[in-house]
């Protein structure tokens, strides 16, 4: 498991990617997930549409991605959530030329980021929020379920959620 400043990069790497994904135009979903309780530790985000489910896990790295270890991840991904509609890795960093040039892997569509510039990032997610917003009129909620207590929801509220699960 990562731990300390790489946790954490991961984390929000994650975080980004899933508001990236949450404002693309094409999509039609009514629930995103990040870190689902309902689901197995190898789903980081999960998104629930009218007709189907997916499930996606993120892998970021400094290092050079493997076509080996995403096929391994993928293997992962759907012997832990078996029944879902719909897989998918996202690889974020420097994956090697074999993994560029695959698009799936056994029934995993394999997604790839190139930028580990977490500032380049979060501008980009502003920009879409706002450009979202704008086009649809629909707000985005953040809901924080889990390890929500009195000592730290004033916290997390500032840090912009608005709605909360405790309990």
């Amino acid at each position: 498991n990562m731990g300390g400043n790489a946790g954490i990069r991961g984390y929000l790497i994650q975080t980004i990617i899933c508001v990236l994904d949450a404002l693309d135009s094409d999509n039609q979903w009514s629930k995103v997930t990040l870190e689902p309780l309902d689901e197995s530790e190898k789903v980081d985000i999960k998104w629930v549409y009218p007709d189907r489910v997916k499930v996606c896990q993120v892998k970021s790295s400094q290092n050079i991605i493997r076509l080996t270890d995403a096929k391994k991840w993928s293997h992962e991904l759907i012997t832990n959530s078996p029944n879902i509609e719909e897989y998918e890795l996202i690889v974020v960093g420097h994956p090697e030329e074999k993994l560029l040039k695959s698009d799936t892997i056994n029934n995993v569509t394999i997604s790839k980021v190139q930028s580990l510039d977490i500032g380049n990032l979060i501008d980009i997610a502003s920009t879409k929020i706002d450009a979202y917003y704008e086009k649809t009129g629909r707000q985005i909620w953040l809901e924080v379920d889990g390890g929500v207590n009195a000592q730290n929801i004033a916290e997390i509220a500032q840090a912009g959620a608005d709605t909360f699960v405790a309990g």
